[in-house]
């Protein structure tokens, strides 16, 4: 099943790298193949159970969570509304809910039961509850940016255009959303050796994740990719992302708007 569940995501990265939208999303139906979900809440309460990211023992995933921080910064107004779908251990809040430059009418979803009573006592000015992005649990409209770093990769490809209705619903007119997605992990190589530690259901490539945007009407404003140098990083990153065909790029950030 998992086989014949990556030769679609090869055959969607296809279809988006030569722009057939129409075509694309027809094979999004439950009736294809898709990788089996092991994502739950008793999962997630372990996987979450770390410590927050730092800069020296995961560079790439620091430099993501800090281009993440930035876009907040600059296109989120004071007191502006923002939902962090799938927080986490809460790496993003420990940068800027900890930073005085900015207050937010900070909201929280994720499936872990344990994440969000962590992230609850941490930062009481928030509000984090139970939830998840194929069912946002809020008014139409309501949010001036909604941020989803790791989780459309967790979503199978039966539910990405819900997530992506969903996330544009709730978001008012000129509204922001900031989300990110894993490249070239080898995902099928780790399924061969029953490996998928972060239990993906996704394979994507930079062409699917910006089809999947523009097919669910949103406009692409900006995004950076990310290298997984362990050692070096921001030469090593400075150097591939002037000579791009010396390794491909293994994470990606977007801002996208609702028009």
């Amino acid at each position: 099943m998992s086989s014949s569940a990556f030769k679609l995501e090869e055959i969607r990265k296809e279809l988006a790298s030569s722009k057939r939208y129409r075509l694309l999303k027809k094979i999004y139906s439950p009736n294809y193949p898709e990788i089996i979900d092991k994502n739950t809440s008793q999962l997630w309460d372990s996987l979450n159970d770390r410590v927050p990211i730092s800069q020296r023992e995961n560079p790439m995933a620091w430099d993501r969570i800090s281009t993440a921080k930035k876009i907040i910064q600059e296109v989120v107004i004071s007191r502006g509304k923002v939902l962090d779908v799938g927080f986490g251990s809460g790496d993003l809040e420990n940068v800027v809910l900890n930073n005085k430059k900015g207050e937010y009418e900070w909201n929280g979803v994720d499936i872990s039961i344990e994440s969000i009573k962590k992230l609850a006592s941490r930062y009481p000015s928030g509000k984090f509850k139970v939830g998840s992005i194929i069912s946002l649990e809020f008014e139409d409209g309501f949010f001036d940016c909604i941020i989803a770093l790791e989780v459309l990769e967790h979503i199978r490809p039966s539910f990405t255009f819900k997530a992506l209705s969903e996330v544009f619903k709730k978001l008012k007119k000129g509204g922001y959303f900031i989300l990110s997605v894993p490249l070239n992990e080898g995902l099928q190589m780790l399924l061969s050796h029953g490996k998928n530690p972060s239990a993906h259901v996704r394979d994507y490539s930079e062409e699917l994740i910006r089809a999947e945007l523009t097919i669910a009407n949103f406009e692409i404003l900006k995004e950076k990719i990310f290298y997984a140098f362990s050692k070096w990083y921001t030469i090593k990153s400075l150097f591939t992302s002037a000579y791009k065909k010396v390794r491909s790029p293994n994470n990606i950030l977007i801002l996208a708007q609702k028009p």
